[in-house]
């Protein structure tokens, strides 16, 4: 007589085939995944530390030709209104332009006051270098006459530079300004009071960030003199002709009413 199964051993026969065919990740399996896990995770890091890096770079470069963009403006409007006026002290008369020592001293143009009552027309500047701290500083006088007595205002300009120099145009360049005898002088007490000569041009040179640069200014030795007008008398020698242009017409009526009488 053929047996059957029962229904609890058909039960357990496909529970077994069940577990055969569903079972879990090994101990292998789960290492792998860590693994490209923690690859993916450290690459993704790294590009984002790369990009932070990137960025921060970008700013300080930014920064950087900011001051440089700014200070050659600066000084590109200083030059440009450079005077040739001399500047009068209590017992001497400095040059318009004096370089020596790397520091430049000049007579420019300032700002116009409308009042006329507290700014100068003219004023002294200063540009100077200090190779201990290796900055530029401007330093900037209201009256150029009085120098000595005063307490000018210094703002730095550009830090972290060095190899700095300063040159005269002439056309060739010269580390000291006003020259004596067509030479260039370093004892500035040789030089003549009151020299108002000024070069052709004003170089500076110097390295900051490993990076050399080279500014050139050329200067106006002479500014074109305004012209003056008078604009009362144009408006007297304007009625004094349209007058003569009167008279001669009420002539011509008068002389046309006495025709036409006779």
């Amino acid at each position: 007589m053929q047996s059957f199964p029962s229904h609890y051993q058909l039960h357990q026969k496909k529970l077994h085939q069940v577990r055969k065919q569903v079972h879990g990740f090994t101990l292998i399996e789960v290492l792998v995944a860590l693994a490209i896990f923690a690859v993916l995770a450290l690459a993704g890091w790294k590009v984002f530390d790369a990009l932070i890096k990137v960025r921060e770079r970008n700013q300080i470069h930014t920064q950087r030709l900011s001051t440089l963009q700014s200070s050659y403006t600066l000084m590109l409007r200083d030059f440009s209104q450079l005077a040739a006026r001399p500047a009068r002290q209590s017992a001497t008369t400095e040059p318009a332009l004096i370089i020596a020592d790397n520091k430049i001293t000049f007579t420019r143009m300032g700002a116009f006051d409308p009042t006329m009552r507290s700014t100068s027309s003219i004023e002294r500047v200063s540009y100077q270098y200090d190779a201990g701290q290796q900055r530029l500083t401007r330093t900037s006088y209201r009256n150029p006459d009085q120098v000595r007595s005063q307490t000018p205002p210094t703002s730095v300009l550009l830090s972290d530079i060095s190899n700095f120099s300063v040159q005269a145009l002439e056309p060739a360049p010269a580390d000291f300004w006003p020259p004596v005898n067509n030479l260039a002088e370093t004892d500035t007490s040789k030089v003549p009071q009151g020299d108002s000569r000024l070069p052709q041009g004003i170089q500076l040179q110097f390295t900051i960030n490993d990076r050399p640069i080279l500014w050139r200014f050329s200067l106006v030795k002479k500014l074109p003199e305004p012209v003056a007008t008078n604009t009362s008398a144009n408006k007297g020698a304007d009625n004094g002709q349209s007058g003569q242009q009167d008279n001669s017409q009420n002539d011509d009526i008068n002389s046309g009413i006495q025709a036409s009488n006779d």
